[in-house]
C-alpha cells in the first residue's frame, strides 16, 4: 500500500512539474504555393474564395485560395520556464553588445614652441609657432633674425681691400624673417611625430658693402636686398614625455628655391637660386 501511494505521488509530481514546465497551444498554418509559410489564427474562411490569417506580431493577411497549397492546425509547444530564461540571457547579451564602449580620450598637445639655439652662436637663428588645426595637420609661423653672437671669431686674411670689405660686410650684415608653414603628420598626432609639409618664408637683409675707385679712394655704401623662400620639407617633433605636455626636439630638412631681389650695384637686379636648409631645435608642446 504505502509502494503504491508513494508510486502516485511521484506520478503526481511528474504531473505538475510538467504542466509548470511546458503549455500547448495550438495554432493554424497556411503553406502558400510560392514557398511561405504564415502562422497565426485563421479569423475568416470563405470556402473556395480567401483566407483571412493574423499573425502572432498582429499582422492580417488575405489569401486567395488559388494561392493556397495547404492549411494545418499544429500543436505549439512552448518551455516557459527554459525560453523565459534564454530570452532574458539573450536580451542581456543584445544590451552587452549594443553598448557603445566609452573610448577613453587621448590627451594630445594643440601647440608648441620652439628655438633652434644653434644659430643664436653663428649666423641666423629662428623661432616658431604650431597649432594642431586637426588630428593630422597644424600651421604655423615663424620669425627669423639674425644673432651673429660670434662675429669676433671669424678673421679674414688676404689682399687689404678684400679683407677690408669682407670685415666691413661682416660687421655690419643684419637680418629678419617672416614665414608661415603647413604641415601634415603622419601618424595623426599633429605638432608630434614624423610630418611633411610646405614652408614660405620673406627675409629682408642689409650690409655695407665697401669699393675702391682708381685712386684707391674707399667709399661705404648699404644695400637691403630681400627673399622670398619657399621649400617643402621633412621633419620629426619627438616630445621627451608621456604627458600630454612637454619639452620636444625637431628636426627639419628642406629644399626649395629663392627669389631674391635689389641686388648688385644698381639695386635692381632679381636672381632666382636653389635652396637647401637644415634645422635643429628644442622647444615645448602644451
Amino acid at each position: 500500500m504505502k509502494y503504491l501511494i508513494s508510486l502516485i505521488a511521484i506520478f503526481i509530481s511528474l504531473q505538475f512539474f510538467s504542466v509548470c514546465t511546458y503549455a500547448q497551444q495550438y495554432e493554424d498554418i497556411v503553406y502558400l504555393k510560392n514557398g511561405s509559410i504564415i502562422h497565426g489564427i485563421i479569423t475568416e474562411h470563405i470556402p473556395g474564395v480567401s483566407v483571412k490569417i493574423k499573425t502572432n506580431d498582429g499582422n492580417i493577411f488575405i489569401f486567395k485560395m488559388d494561392e493556397i497549397e495547404k492549411m494545418t492546425k499544429e500543436e505549439v509547444v512552448i518551455k516557459k520556464d527554459v525560453s523565459d530564461s534564454i530570452k532574458t540571457k539573450d536580451l542581456k547579451t543584445n544590451l552587452k553588445q549594443e553598448t557603445p564602449k566609452k573610448k577613453k580620450k587621448e590627451l594630445i598637445a594643440k601647440n608648441s614652441i620652439t628655438i633652434q639655439p644653434i644659430g643664436l652662436f653663428t649666423v641666423l637663428s629662428n623661432i616658431e609657432y604650431d597649432r594642431a588645426l586637426s588630428s593630422s595637420f597644424s600651421m604655423g609661423l615663424k620669425i627669423s633674425f639674425m644673432t651673429f653672437f660670434a662675429r669676433g671669431a671669424f678673421t679674414f686674411e688676404g689682399d687689404k681691400e678684400d679683407v677690408d670689405k669682407a670685415e666691413t660686410m661682416k660687421e655690419s650684415l643684419s637680418a629678419w624673417g617672416i614665414g608661415t608653414h603647413m604641415r601634415l603628420y603622419t601618424g595623426g598626432k599633429a605638432v608630434e611625430g614624423f610630418f611633411i609639409g610646405l614652408a614660405v618664408e620673406k627675409l629682408s637683409v642689409s650690409y655695407d658693402d665697401v669699393k675702391y675707385d682708381s685712386n684707391h679712394v674707399k667709399t661705404t655704401k648699404t644695400y637691403n636686398p630681400g627673399m622670398v623662400r619657399l621649400e617643402f620639407e621633412i621633419g620629426n617633433k619627438i616630445k621627451l614625455s608621456d604627458r600630454v605636455g612637454g619639452f620636444t626636439i625637431l628636426w627639419t630638412l628642406g629644399a626649395g628655391v629663392g627669389f631674391g631681389s635689389n641686388f648688385g650695384e644698381k639695386g635692381n637686379d632679381s636672381e632666382t637660386f636653389p635652396l637647401g636648409s637644415f634645422g635643429f631645435g628644442i622647444g615645448y608642446s602644451f
